[in-house]
């Protein structure tokens, strides 16, 4: 695929400049001039990742002659995060198997602790080129960190079990992840505190929809730093 041949750097600014929100990835509506861009120039990133493979038609409006994009499977989607993630916080946040198996086993048997202490060890390699471009723009980082998260758990996690900003009645959860027994919502800040985050979770009532689902739920509030490396503290409650 495209973005597998050394031109992810190039796609990395023309998202940025673009301002294109990558975590919408899986819900995109366009009208066919946008599938048929062929000017480099004036490409979008939408345009280059169906013209690439990374996005497929997922349905039709014949009514707004709009078509939703999506990525095409599981598989497609790893290999996007893989080859992505690097070009967000620095070349050496790689997604190895290994410790990501090491990830699926503590998010799976609700070792909550220990899964945000691996996000944090991942988080310390952020290159020092990386903070400074992010203490620029500490909204874009913080979305950054978001992303980078998600993507991070979209490896070792069913995409449908698995829900970038959750709407209630109340607001948006930043990241709520499903398992066979255990329900995650983590809500991130950035130059904030752990505890803060957490209180949010308890304010907005977060996990009122999912009370009555049968698995048990883990709250947890987490702070990152642009300053410093990544993410810095997490709060958790049950």
């Amino acid at each position: 695929m495209w973005i597998a041949t050394g031109m992810t750097k190039s796609l990395f600014h023309l998202i940025r400049n673009r301002n294109w929100d990558l975590t919408q990835i899986d819900n995109i509506k366009v009208n066919a001039s946008v599938l048929l861009g062929v000017e480099a120039e004036f490409l979008s990133p939408t345009t280059l990742f169906y013209q690439t493979g990374y996005l497929t038609i997922k349905g039709y409006d014949s009514d707004t002659l709009e078509y939703t994009l999506g990525i095409p499977n599981q598989e497609v989607r790893q290999s996007l995060y893989e080859v992505i993630i690097p070009h967000y916080l620095g070349k050496d946040l790689e997604l190895k198997q290994g410790k990501l198996s090491e990830l699926a086993l503590l998010m799976r048997t609700g070792q909550a602790e220990d899964m945000m202490k691996w996000l944090q060890t991942f988080f310390s390699k952020v290159s020092y080129e990386t903070k400074m471009r992010l203490r620029e723009d500490k909204k874009q980082a913080e979305k950054d960190f978001q992303f980078v998260t998600y993507a991070i758990f979209s490896q070792v996690c069913d995409f449908n079990r698995l829900h970038l900003e959750y709407s209630n009645s109340a607001g948006r959860s930043d990241l709520v992840i499903e398992t066979k027994d255990y329900i995650y919502i983590i809500e991130f800040k950035l130059g904030s505190t752990a505890k803060k985050a957490l209180e949010q979770i308890e304010e907005k009532g977060y996990a009122l929809p999912w009370q009555d689902s049968g698995k048990k739920v883990i709250k947890i509030g987490a702070t990152f730093s642009a300053r410093s490396n990544g993410l810095l503290q997490f709060k958790i409650a049950e």
